[in-house]
């Protein structure tokens, strides 16, 4: 990542996942954070990844609605998104699937 700009939308989306998966929790909330400080509610998507990476479905999910809210154009990789891996199975995912009339 260390040759991507600084403040670029992938390079702190990667930090942070990368952080995440590796367990470094404070350093992927660290990328987080600049993300919300240059990216505000567009990077909604990308926050809902770094959420379900980190383990927190819930907050994952507020972030899948502010995407919804935001016509966040991330949402279209919604059901082949491996970093959304660990909430596929819960019915706020299956809902949300529905209400943006993706096929089966």
């Amino acid at each position: 990542f260390a040759a991507i700009p600084v403040d670029d939308l992938g390079r702190l989306t990667g930090e942070a996942l990368a952080d995440a998966r590796t367990g470094n929790r404070a350093r992927s909330e660290r990328a987080m954070t600049r993300l919300r400080e240059v990216f505000g509610v567009g990077a909604s998507y990308q926050y809902a990844e770094i959420y379900a990476q980190l383990g927190n479905k819930d907050l994952a999910f507020v972030e899948l609605q502010n995407a919804v809210a935001a016509k966040d154009p991330g949402l279209v990789d919604l059901r082949i998104d491996p970093f959304l891996d660990p909430i596929p199975g819960d019915p706020p995912y299956a809902a949300l699937v529905r209400k943006l009339n993706f096929p089966s």
